[in-house]
């Protein structure tokens, strides 16, 4: 009989939860589909076959992702390890619940919750007002909370009129904003830029998701002027209008070490745009929503001397490089970082083959550069990417490739007239030695799921097994 958990100190339990955590954050990352549970039925197992988990279909397990709750349900022991994981991260909908109007929650929880979410989505103003004032008496309870993800309305409400209830809502976010150290403001318009310097920040982190429907305006930094300890600063502003930055910013946003940004600008002109906003900046991820169609054939690459602190660069959203990486004016620029699109036109599927503009000897403009990953690309720009391996450890770069989930190679359709595919033999060989790592991993966790009489976990990789055991027979036939 294996040993049960409690024999284990709290120390250990206490790692083992927060392990656990850092997995369901990941399994919530894949989106999962999410089948039923078995129904257990003495010492067997019954299942809905229509609803059921099936792991070859897609379905998987409604445990993926909540692990911590499935520990706190365990005993009470372990619900007390798993409380303050549970209890870190709230949302609006959990905040206006009576619990909280009605002053129930216990200080003891209200010193757990760090984390508040109150993007309330389209429909703010159809809650009952009733909402307002639980959410108020929320945040009043919160004495540690240090991270707020807020709608601006929360905090400048409709309206020249303002009721009671909506007033002390306002008060109370405003009051919340004004003590975490990391904000994120969504929905954001000029009207309400001018108003936020009104408010005692001492922000370390701040994100703000511009609202498409105004013009994304920084000549005034009056609001800026409160953020003098900011860290990072990352700021969605697609399909917004952008205007130039004053000459405030290198002032004001000296202290920026991480700038994010995510807009439908050229590669070339969101770099150097984030260069003006954040000069001092070390780390540099840029989030492209230019459309396929509208990248020009040469870009122009962004103006010598630009940000030439970065030493950590990540591009997504492409679906390739259109700025070759020796071009590049980051002197300091150690790990680089490629996100391929996930959307590819048809046109252009059709019309030329898969190009990778991308760097294959030294450059002096990146002497100092260590490693390059790429990730969510082809199969065949994988296996061309594994023959450039060795000409970039000659020159102590290293590199890491990662294809897509579905290793789909959407660049080799049938009877399209293309150069011909690389060797794809060094991949077959990193295929081959993933396929035995994951049987090897599949072995041992089915001797595990024995021992602990799990038969749903052994269900799920019963259906995992499926198409290999399928393959099987038919080569044996």
């Amino acid at each position: 009989m294996p040993a049960s958990l409690d024999s284990l100190p709290d120390e250990l339990l206490k790692m083992i939860v927060e392990v656990v955590s850092e997995s369901d954050q990941r399994c919530l990352d894949l989106d999962l589909r999410y089948g039923l549970l078995s129904r257990w039925e003495g010492n067997s197992v019954e299942l809905d076959y229509e609803t059921a988990v099936h792991v070859a279909q897609g379905r998987w397990s409604m445990w993926y992702g909540f692990g911590v709750s499935a520990l706190a349900s365990v005993n009470r022991h372990l619900r007390s390890l798993a409380i303050p994981l549970l209890y870190e991260r709230l949302t609006y909908n959990q905040l206006i619940h009576p619990y909280f109007k009605y002053y129930v929650l216990g200080e003891n929880l209200g010193r757990l919750v760090k984390r508040v979410d109150l993007d309330l989505g389209d429909d703010v103003w159809t809650d009952p007002t009733s909402d307002h004032i639980g959410l108020a008496c929320a945040l009043r309870k919160l004495p540690s909370l240090t991270s707020l993800r807020t709608d601006v309305d929360l905090l400048f409400l409709h309206g020249d009129t303002k009721n009671d209830d909506r007033h002390l809502l306002e008060t109370a976010v405003e009051q919340a904003a004004g003590r975490v150290t990391t904000l994120e403001l969504v929905n954001v318009h000029q009207s309400t830029l001018s108003k936020l310097s009104r408010l005692t920040w001492r922000l370390q982190h701040l994100a703000f998701c511009y609202d498409v429907e105004h013009a994304f305006d920084l000549t005034n930094p009056s609001w800026f002027n409160r953020c003098r300890d900011l860290v990072s600063l990352s700021i969605d502003m697609v399909g917004a209008y952008v205007s130039e930055i004053g000459p405030w910013a290198p002032r004001l946003m000296s202290s920026v070490r991480t700038i994010e940004l995510r807009s439908h600008l050229p590669l070339g002109d969101a770099i150097s745009y984030a260069a003006r906003l954040a000069p001092e900046a070390e780390t540099l991820v840029i989030h492209s929503y230019q459309p396929f169609v509208m990248m020009p054939n040469s870009p122009l690459p962004p103006p010598p001397d630009t940000l030439p602190k970065v030493r950590h660069l990540t591009l997504s959203g492409l679906p390739v490089l259109p700025i070759p990486l020796a071009s590049l004016p980051m002197l300091s620029l150690r790990t680089f970082e490629f996100k391929v699109g996930d959307w590819q036109p048809r046109s252009a599927r059709l019309t030329f083959p898969f190009v990778w503009p991308f760097l294959l000897q030294a450059n002096a403009s990146i002497v100092v550069l260590r490693h390059v990953a790429i990730t969510n690309c082809s199969a065949s720009a994988a296996a061309h990417f594994a023959t450039v391996r060795p000409a970039l450890a000659a020159h102590n770069i290293g590199l890491s490739v990662q294809t897509r989930r579905d290793e789909v190679d959407h660049f080799a359709w049938p009877g399209t007239r293309w150069e011909e595919k690389p060797d794809v033999r060094p991949l077959c060989v990193e295929q081959a030695d993933a396929v035995q790592a994951t049987l090897a991993w599949a072995v041992e966790r089915a001797r595990w799921l024995v021992e602990l009489g799990d038969g749903t976990g052994m269900q799920e990789l019963a259906e995992a097994m499926k198409v290999l055991r399928d393959r099987q027979k038919l080569d044996e036939a």
